[in-house]
């Protein structure tokens, strides 16, 4: 051992000393502190705030949200799927059809040969006088083929509905008023059974029957007379004529008259019923579901 060397010793008290201080530095050493016991709470989650979080905590890359904006945009541009229309012509003819109208289209041409001009001026003082000022027409009976094979099933006894080019039009009482102009809404007009001086003069009686085609013989007979009530008589005989051959144009020999139409003409109250209605009504029969084919 050398001179003046003091050799270490190590005592009790400084040995506790140096433990301590390991310990002291082992405990403050961040790579050996554990990590710390998750918290356990009491209050149970539910399911809604779980599916909350995890839409919170899932996120999307900003490319891939990028393609799923524009899915979506895409999805809500695409056009809704029409469902297909439902005709109610099951079996449309292959074989051309032919049609008939009864529609007096010289309707114009008759007035003015028969009546003269005095009468012609009352006429068109009436509520009928307005088709006096129309232009010639006619109309090809394969357009109205075309339509009432185009008949869907939703058509009723009041409106004719069709598909055209994927577009569904409906033809009803209110449309039929704008192009006719004849009226249509109205309260319905009652006579009592009487004398009817039309039909007493040129029709043999009241309780006699009158067919169109007596009607329109008296007409181009011009049977009215040259008496001082001759205008008047033809007046009346003119506006019935233009009514059963053009506004309610049926079959010439078979169609009865009503005698409603009569007592509404003799008493001038003719312009107060709705002729519109009758005529619309009378159309849609004539091409509601006539088109189907024989079973």
């Amino acid at each position: 051992m050398a001179d003046g060397a003091t050799p270490n010793r190590v005592t009790r008290a400084s040995a506790d000393k140096m433990a301590t201080e390991r310990r002291s530095k082992n405990i403050h050493d961040p790579r050996r502190i554990p990590n710390p016991p998750i918290a356990k709470s009491s209050n149970k989650i539910d399911a809604a705030t779980v599916t909350k979080r995890k839409k919170t905590t899932d996120v999307v890359p900003a490319s891939k949200g990028k393609q799923v904006v524009e899915a979506e945009a895409e999805e809500d541009q695409l056009p809704v799927k029409k469902q297909d229309p439902k005709f109610l012509v099951k079996f449309p003819p292959t074989h051309p059809i032919r049609y008939s109208s009864y529609m007096n289209y010289n309707i114009k041409k008759d007035l003015e040969d028969k009546l003269t001009e005095r009468q012609q001026q009352l006429f068109s003082k009436t509520i009928f006088g307005k088709y006096l000022q129309m232009q010639h027409c006619e109309i090809q009976g394969q357009l109205f083929r075309c339509l009432m094979v185009r008949e869907l099933k939703k058509s009723t006894p009041d409106a004719f509905v069709i598909n055209i080019n994927g577009t569904e039009l409906t033809f009803s009482l209110f449309e039929f008023a704008l192009m006719s102009g004849l009226k249509c809404y109205g309260e319905e007009i009652v006579f009592n059974e009487g004398k009817n001086g039309l039909l007493e003069k040129y029709f043999g009686g009241s309780k006699k029957s009158v067919k169109k085609m007596e009607l329109n013989e008296c007409f181009n007979d011009k049977n009215w007379g040259v008496d001082d009530d001759a205008d008047q008589d033809a007046l009346k005989i003119a506006v019935l004529y233009f009514i059963h051959n053009y506004i309610l144009s049926g079959e010439k020999r078979s169609v009865v008259i009503p005698r409603l139409h009569f007592d509404l003409v003799d008493s001038g109250r003719y312009k107060d019923y709705t002729w519109g209605k009758e005529a619309f009504v009378d159309l849609i029969k004539s091409i509601h579901n006539k088109m189907d084919k024989p079973k």
